[in-house]
């Protein structure tokens, strides 16, 4: 089946099903909407229908404390038909957000930056998912649906956010600018998007682009913040002018700030700051925020190689950290994660994550129900369940994180020529497991492990000395020839081993071998050896063998590369 037509039937069986529950069950959407782990007092929809009553009867929507969402959402949703009267229009405009976040999440990994970024290269990146199976499950994912149903801005918040990953993974800086505004005038957290996201967008376009036409990182960087400021300015200022005053600042932006607001939500923030002091609430709103906004830096200079999983890791981040969390952000999360498929062999606590996730989603709405409604709990009963909530995502970018290579394997080409050489001293020869070959390594089954091992292994037990490859080296045969040289001597041929006291002749062999390696060193992978057959003067000569081909020295260049404390995705 032609790959339109399977996006076509994905999104329809997609848009199909959130038509059916909104039409079989019209009063699930209200359920939903009184939920706190969906709604916010920035994001619910019930507060927005308030706001848009007093702006379309001539009253400050901000007035009363109860709206605490952008202006410029007033006169969009004013253009709607009433919602009591006529409420499928809305229901198909939150339908049809859904079906473009899923459409911008699958660009995004169409331009495979998930697995082949500027300046880094996944190993497995043969095992990553297709664009249309990230977009299957972002569309069915049962906090996207449940979020959708909600009605809440955060699901436009998320549209927007998605637009910016996608456009600044394409290399378009102009609408990528352009969308992260939006997400940041409606929602704030994602202007903290802003710096990984630039790295992105440059490194995709620097890809794009001419070898005479890249732009310098420094005018690159400068020119677009400048777009960024003007375009959130703009905004503000539109506002301005619809309001007719500056008010709205305070009503939206101080409320993410100041948090006046500790109705109870999926988060840490409101448990904490009713408990909290008076005299202690602006030392420690100081240090949340310095907390949350703290990982932007670090991981984006850290993990600098992989800018996209830096987003992605953010997001997870901010889903538990962030003031006012919901569902929605927790959702967009773990629609991103399998990006990164072609790493899940890696991590050790994805079962864990699930599980809690699963528990935690059955047992919050009962302990909710428990505290408020039926009177037999307190708030520690929701809260703990929250803790519980917000381990899992925050979990994941932890697992990932542990991910790092070891520091030996930054490898020398001395060091790749002794493992070679190990293999023609196992006394029998290994059994190989090629199923876990081609989990660990990245191929695609066994078969094309066994495949690609074939030419490796011929190979391991070529001559090094002619670069040769014998069609009758094993193990054994290779131990006999080494018995059969002149340099060889063997004081236990019953247990096949070196001698423990080397001989003089190895001795010399030792020395020239060391005087060859620092004469001869360079930065081409060469590899300096002694022939036992060549002597100049009874004196053991030197030989430069060049052994490695092209395959080897991919290999080579890509291990002396890595960063052993990078996250080796």
């Amino acid at each position: 089946m032609p790959l339109d037509t399977q996006k076509a039937l994905l999104f329809g069986i997609a848009a199909a099903l959130r038509l059916f529950l909104f039409v079989a069950f019209p009063s699930l959407p209200n359920l939903l909407t009184d939920r706190v782990e969906i709604s916010t007092p920035v994001t619910s929809f019930k507060r927005l229908q308030e706001g848009l009553y007093l702006y379309t009867h001539n009253v400050s929507p901000y007035d009363g404390g109860v709206f605490h969402q952008a202006p410029l959402l007033l006169p969009l949703f004013s253009l709607l038909p009433d919602i009591y009267s006529f409420p499928l229009a809305t229901n198909l405009v939150y339908i049809a957000v859904d079906l473009l976040s899923a459409n911008a999440l699958m660009q995004v990994a169409e331009t495979g930056e998930n697995v082949s970024a500027r300046l880094f290269t996944s190993p497995r990146k043969g095992m990553h998912w297709s664009g249309l199976a990230i977009a299957a499950g972002y569309l069915f994912n049962p906090f996207i649906i449940a979020t959708m149903l909600g009605r809440p801005t955060s699901t436009i918040t998320s549209l927007l956010l998605l637009t910016a990953i996608a456009s600044a993974a394409r290399g378009r800086p102009f609408t990528f600018v352009l969308a992260i505004s939006l997400a940041s005038y409606l929602s704030l957290y994602p202007l903290l998007l802003f710096p990984p996201l630039l790295l992105l967008c440059y490194d995709a376009e620097t890809r794009r682009a001419k070898p005479n036409a890249v732009s310098n990182p420094l005018t690159f960087t400068v020119f677009h913040t400048v777009d960024l400021v003007f375009t959130i300015g703009s905004l503000l200022f539109l506002s301005r002018m619809l309001m007719g005053s500056w008010e709205f600042i305070s009503s939206t932006y101080g409320v993410h700030l100041l948090l006046p607001d500790l109705t109870p939500n999926v988060g840490l923030w409101w448990y904490f700051f009713i408990e909290m002091f008076d005299s202690f609430r602006e030392f420690f709103l100081g240090v949340f925020w310095l907390h949350m906004s703290a990982y932007v830096g670090g991981l984006t200079f850290r993990i600098r190689r992989q800018p996209l999983f830096v987003v992605v890791a953010l997001l997870g981040i901010f889903a538990v950290f962030m003031p006012y969390p919901s569902i929605a952000e927790t959702g967009l999360f773990l629609s991103m994660i399998p990006l990164y498929t072609h790493v899940f062999p890696l991590t050790r606590y994805v079962f864990l994550a699930c599980a809690t996730l699963l528990y935690a989603s059955f047992l919050g709405p009962a302990f909710y129900h428990l505290w408020i409604y039926a009177g037999s709990g307190n708030a520690n009963f929701f809260y703990a369940i929250t803790l519980l909530t917000d381990l899992a995502p925050h979990s994941t970018p932890n697992d990932v994180f542990e991910m790092a290579p070891p520091k030996s394997a930054t490898l020398s080409p001395r060091d790749l020529e002794v493992a070679g050489k190990i293999w023609l001293c196992f006394k029998t020869e290994p059994q190989i497991d090629y199923q876990k070959l081609a989990q660990v390594a990245g191929f695609k089954n066994a078969a094309s492990a066994s495949a690609c091992w074939g030419p490796i292994k011929k190979k391991l037990m070529g001559q090094v000395g002619d670069g040769k490859t014998s069609s009758t080296s094993t193990p054994s045969s290779a131990r006999s020839k080494r018995k059969g040289s002149s340099s060889y001597t063997d004081d236990n041929d019953d247990d096949d081993e070196f001698p423990s006291t080397p001989t003089p002749k190895a001795k010399k062999a030792k020395k020239a071998i060391s005087s060859a390696r620092v004469k001869g060193h360079s930065s081409s992978p060469a590899v300096h050896e002694i022939s036992d057959n060549e002597k100049v003067g009874g004196k053991l000569a030197v030989k430069r063998v060049d052994k490695f081909d092209d395959e080897q020295l991919d290999t080579m260049n890509y291990f002396n590369t890595l960063d052993p404390d990078e996250p080796f995705i």
